[in-house]
């Protein structure tokens, strides 16, 4: 499984909270859905969202099955987890990216494939953020995307 993580840009990035469970790439085999199916029940049963429960099932309480500073592996599945980098798979919060005058231009000045859209509250702020970004390639009154894909190499936000 690959990951996003979060705003932080000091120390490792496999550090505690810092995975964000908003961007993964994960093969879909034994050990990945049984990873999920334990991330799932942790957060049913700890009272905290998933987001926290991601890395508390796959990296251990307080980062105990960290490896380096960019893998954990969880032990009963034996499933490791590479985390993404920052400048490639920013989060909402990273580098305040989102506050950009041209969040375009500054994410292919850092090489970001994607940028999360998360860090706010609310979907209509979220929505928000993205349209005023440029971000947003939808037009509502023909129900079309207005952008062509054919020769792409556009930022996507998710």
């Amino acid at each position: 499984m690959t990951t996003c993580l979060s705003s932080s840009s000091v120390g490792p990035i496999n550090m505690p909270r810092r995975l964000n469970s908003g961007f993964y790439f994960a093969f879909s085999d034994g050990s990945t859905v049984a990873a999920m199916e334990k991330v799932v029940k942790h957060a049913a049963t700890s009272g905290l969202s998933e987001q926290p429960s991601f890395y508390d099932v796959l990296c251990g309480e307080g980062g105990s099955n960290r490896l380096g500073d960019d893998k954990c592996i969880e032990p009963e599945t034996n499933l490791t987890i590479h985390f993404l980098s920052r400048d490639l798979f920013p989060n909402g919060a990273y580098e305040g990216l989102w506050e950009k005058r041209n969040l375009s231009e500054a994410c292919l000045e850092k090489g970001c494939f994607v940028i999360h859209n998360n860090w706010i509250s609310g979907r209509r702020k979220k929505l928000q953020r993205h349209v005023s970004s440029g971000l947003w390639d939808y037009d509502i009154s023909t129900r079309m995307c207005k952008h062509n894909f054919e020769h792409s190499h556009h930022l996507l936000g998710s």
